[in-house]
């Protein structure tokens, strides 16, 4: 949403632009890294399959695996084989470098002068780096921070960061309880028990075949 809010309101086609530029920095290679990260990360629709939209999903994969606290949904977003290349470490860079370029993001916060004082990969790693080992803190943050960003388009959004919100606090209330031992008093807890099990009648025929 932050992304597509971005080319509304601040730099129209800023991805379809970070294409272009990065053919004309790599050439060809610019094609295949794209061609590559589109095959090991395919979309869920044909309609975003351009330039463009790879670009949008290239950039947000690579700053996802950069997020400590994504725990074991990592796998989902793992471009590590993809990493390994120098060409593709290389392409990331351009992009990042060509959508710092294309300029700040509208309603970011006043810095000097008078401009907007974000880039879009500043906000984007924002949340991470507010809350870099919680996911809920990290969507807290968003909660708090992006209305003025996302205008119209946080309508449901919100409702969905409440709901997830809630479910991420209570496995980490639930995972704290169980490991961290907690700070209220612990209900007693029953043992399992075998007596009589000498008694049970049941009995069952190999399984022979």
């Amino acid at each position: 949403l932050l992304v597509e809010r971005f080319e509304a309101t601040s730099v129209p086609l800023a991805r379809e632009r970070a294409a272009e530029g990065l053919r004309l920095r790599l050439g060809r290679n610019g094609d295949r890294i794209l061609d590559r990260f589109a095959k090991s990360f395919p979309t869920r629709s044909a309609d975003h399959a351009d330039a463009a939209s790879i670009v949008g999903e290239l950039i947000l994969t690579r700053l996802a695996n950069e997020n400590p606290a994504l725990g074991p949904l990592r796998e989902l977003v793992d471009d590590t084989k993809l990493a390994r290349s120098p060409a593709y470490a290389r392409a990331v860079g351009e992009l990042e470098a060509l959508l710092v370029a294309a300029g700040p993001v509208a309603g970011a916060g006043d810095g000097d002068g008078g401009r907007a004082a974000g880039n879009l990969l500043e906000i984007l790693r924002a949340p991470a780096r507010h809350a870099p080992t919680s996911l809920a803190g990290q969507l807290r943050y968003i909660r708090e921070n992006w209305p003025a960003l996302l205008g119209d388009d946080l309508g449901g959004l919100l409702d969905r960061l409440d709901i997830a919100i809630g479910v991420l606090s209570e496995e980490e209330r639930g995972l704290h309880r169980r490991f961290g031992g907690g700070t209220g008093p612990r209900e007693p807890r029953d043992g399992p028990e075998f007596v009589g099990l000498d008694a049970e009648v049941e009995r069952f025929s190999t399984d022979s075949d």
